[in-house]
C-alpha cells in the first residue's frame, strides 16, 4: 500500500514507522508527511505528540478525533520546503465537498524532538463534487467509482 503522504513510497516504508513512533522524523518535512498520514488513519496520539505546547492549549483530543472522522484525507502535495517550515496543500473530502488546506506551516525542536507549532493557512475554494467528477485523490477514476460514499 502507498503512503498516504503520496511520497511513493509504501507506508510501512514511509511514514508508518514515524506515525508509530518506532522512529523519528529525520526533518520537518518528514514530521509534516507523518502528520498528514496520522490524520489520514486517526491517530491522535501521534498527532498530540507531536504538537508543540502552545498548539495543545487551542485543540482537544476530541477535536483531533472528530477531524479524523469527518474527513477523508486523499491527497498531499508538498509545495515548499526550508529550514524550519513547510508549505503543502492537503485535499480532503468532506460529505461530497472538495477541500484544500494550503498552509505554511512553522515547526519547532523541542528538546530534540522535532514538532508541530503554528500555521499560516490561505484561503481556498470549497468545491461541491458531482458523481461523473474526477476524484480529487488522482486515481484516474469518477468521484462515482472512486471516493463517493
Amino acid at each position: 500500500m502507498l503512503c498516504y503522504c503520496k511520497s511513493g513510497d509504501s507506508y510501512s516504508d514511509c511514514c508508518e514507522p514515524i506515525v508509530k513512533e518506532e522512529k523519528s522524523a529525520s526533518d520537518f518535512e518528514q514530521l509534516m508527511r507523518s502528520r498528514y498520514s496520522a490524520f489520514a488513519i486517526g491517530n491522535t496520539s501521534y498527532l498530540i505528540n507531536t504538537s508543540s505546547d502552545r498548539l495543545l492549549t487551542t485543540f482537544s483530543e476530541q477535536d483531533l478525533i472528530e477531524t479524523c472522522s469527518t474527513c477523508q484525507f486523499v491527497h498531499l502535495d508538498v509545495v515548499d520546503f526550508k529550514d524550519n517550515t513547510v508549505e503543502f496543500i492537503a485535499h480532503l473530502l468532506i460529505n461530497d465537498e472538495y477541500h484544500k488546506i494550503h498552509e505554511r506551516s512553522t515547526f519547532i525542536n523541542d528538546n530534540n524532538k522535532l514538532k508541530y507549532d503554528t500555521g499560516l493557512l490561505f484561503e481556498t475554494p470549497i468545491i461541491k463534487l458531482k458523481r461523473n467528477d474526477n476524484c480529487p485523490c488522482q486515481s484516474g477514476k469518477k468521484y462515482k467509482k472512486c471516493h463517493m460514499d
